[in-house]
């Protein structure tokens, strides 16, 4: 197999999260290491501190990036000329992100594509775009569920879309009992926690019935969400007004964070239109063998609802939900295999597919 040159564009996003798709682009750099180049560029105005990504060569922001309240292309362009000047043309552009395709989408040209979609927004001139980018230059598409194919085709999309399973390697460890202490919780605590790559545009409030149900019921509760999720002033000052105040703790929910807690809750739908939630941190519980409470109107609710760890649409069914929580095993083991794979097997299938697109 021939080496190639990838030039890998991941998006920065301002009022999203991100680390659920960073942590799977530095697994892929760090799983393809040996087996060609790969440069990472940033694309986006989100926060300069990106700690989940590998080194990076650099960032495509907004005043680049944007002009007439467009998305301009030159910026891309101009990396690309830059390296193929230098005698390191790269053979290859992979796009982490919807923001990431739309810049691609706007410099017309170039080496083929390819593209990784999790949670994303989307628009019909997104789609024209996208749709034009394919007539000039090879383009794929991949997403990691057969709902979210449908999404991309519903915003009006016309290319096939392919459905391939994430490649995550969690780390199992046990909880980490500082960081638990941290919450004021013992080992009878249910602790639980807000999952999402852009937690800024989730709705606390639609997330915490099941665990302020149990919490009535008389049992130890926690609940562990960042201060940037949308609604948590809101719901910590109504958690307040209930007498409950020490229910919602707030912390950074990093990796490690997610490796404490036992059970995750995920927003299935922003209800705002273009907008898809992502599967990532989903798989991410999963993995960790926590079980996942799913709000309604999940993409990936279809294939979700086949692994016996989730439980969707918890916000319009509170009472089952608790129910099922309870009735699970404190360690039961969790199967996801059919919505994931290992990083080895992910990665293999990446260097095949650039190998056949750079050709």
């Amino acid at each position: 197999m021939t080496p190639v040159r990838v030039l890998h564009l991941v998006d920065i996003q301002p009022g999203t999260d991100g680390r659920c798709l960073h942590r799977l682009v530095r697994r892929t750099v760090e799983g393809l290491q040996g087996c060609g180049e790969h440069v990472v560029l940033e694309v986006g105005g989100g926060e300069r501190r990106q700690p989940y990504l590998p080194r990076t060569s650099g960032r495509l922001g907004p005043s680049r990036m944007l002009v007439g309240g467009g998305v301009s292309g030159e910026p891309l362009w101009r990396v690309l000329e830059v390296w193929a000047n230098a005698g390191r043309p790269f053979d290859l552009v992979h796009c982490w992100g919807d923001a990431s395709l739309r810049l691609r989408a706007a410099c017309a040209g170039g080496p083929p594509t390819y593209c990784t979609l999790d949670s994303m927004v989307l628009d019909a001139s997104m789609m024209i775009d996208v749709h034009d980018l394919s007539g000039i230059v090879p383009l794929e598409i991949q997403v990691g569920s057969v709902g979210m194919v449908d999404a991309l085709h519903e915003a009006g999309l016309e290319l096939e879309v392919a459905v391939v399973p994430f490649g995550l390697d969690v780390d199992r460890s046990s909880a980490d009992p500082v960081r638990r202490d941290s919450w004021g919780v013992d080992d009878g605590t249910m602790v639980f926690g807000v999952v999402g790559d852009r937690i800024g545009k989730a709705s606390l409030g639609s997330l915490v019935g099941v665990p302020v149900r149990l919490a009535a019921s008389g049992r130890d509760v926690r609940i562990i969400a960042s201060e940037e999720t949308g609604g948590f002033a809101d719901c910590r000052r109504w958690l307040h007004d209930m007498d409950r105040k020490g229910l919602l703790v707030a912390d950074d929910m990093t990796q490690a964070a997610g490796s404490s807690v036992d059970f995750a809750l995920a927003q299935g739908t922003t209800g705002r239109c273009g907008e898809v939630t992502g599967l990532l941190a989903i798989l991410e519980s999963l993995d960790a063998s926590r079980p996942v409470l799913l709000g309604h109107g999940h993409p990936a609710c279809r294939e979700l609802s086949e692994c016996d760890a989730v439980f969707s649409g918890m916000d319009h069914a509170e009472t089952d939900a608790a129910r099922w929580l309870l009735s699970r095993s404190g360690d039961q083991r969790v199967d996801a295999s059919g919505l994931l794979s290992d990083v080895s097997t992910w990665c293999g299938s990446l260097a095949g597919r650039y190998a056949v697109l750079a050709e």
